[in-house]
């Protein structure tokens, strides 16, 4: 197989062998790859910009798991640091963790896209960080409806609601573990901008996605502050 000019995200770099890399990366149509840069150690690799976090455009070939990256022209560079570099390994390794190798999901991936450059240009992480993952449990079809409750009947505004196997909501009498409609509602236009909003989505979603991240804790998570 040869694919040439397919844009991809740049996760992760490494050594491989005297002078090579493997560069893994998620690729718009892809998926996941792991690919093998030649040479790329070499002070005059024509492909030795590659960098964490860059938008390029990939050319590539070979079966199987590993195959070898003959082409990279840079589309984006993204540079990120202190708590956005934090969010952004977070986001990477989640889709290392939940997305299987060559398996495509272009929705996810220009969300994916609009997070790394959000980050990039200094925006909060909190809600980038709640927009993705709502949009990741969507994607593995694990999604929850924030505008109805579990029986069908819409969201109250007024009234609260408990999470139920990480899956949707059901009304409760009282607020004790629960969550208020007007919060579930904001959640579901994405606006964050109420703190009360941010906390409650960041617990929401992580109880969503623990079932499916198995056991082994997510090493980003210890980067992240509380708020995020």
């Amino acid at each position: 197989m040869r694919v040439a000019g397919e844009p991809a995200l740049v996760m992760q770099i490494k050594p491989f062998r005297e002078t090579s890399s493997i560069v893994h990366c998620f690729a718009r149509d892809a998926g996941r790859l792991a690919l093998v840069h030649r040479g790329a150690r070499r002070r005059r690799s024509p492909m030795s910009g590659l960098q964490p976090f860059h938008e390029v455009q990939i050319s590539y070939s070979g079966k199987g798991g590993l195959m070898t990256l003959y082409g990279a022209d840079l589309l984006a560079a993204h540079r990120l640091s202190g708590d956005h570099l934090a969010a952004g390994f977070y986001v990477f390794e989640l889709l290392v963790r939940l997305l299987r190798e060559h398996d495509g999901h272009p929705r996810l991936y220009a969300i994916t896209r609009l997070v790394v450059d959000g980050l990039h240009q200094n925006q909060a992480p909190a809600p980038l960080l709640r927009v993705f993952e709502r949009r990741l449990l969507e994607e593995l079809g694990f999604g929850i409806d924030f505008q109805h409750e579990a029986t069908g009947g819409p969201v109250a505004a007024d009234a609260w609601y408990a999470l139920r196997d990480g899956e949707a909501f059901e009304q409760v009498a009282s607020s004790e573990s629960a969550y208020a409609g007007s919060v579930l509602l904001a959640i579901h236009e994405d606006d964050y901008r109420a703190r009360s909003t941010r906390v409650a989505a960041r617990e929401i979603f992580r109880v969503a996605l623990t079932p499916h991240l198995g056991p082994k804790p997510l090493t980003s998570r210890a980067l992240l502050k509380a708020t995020h």
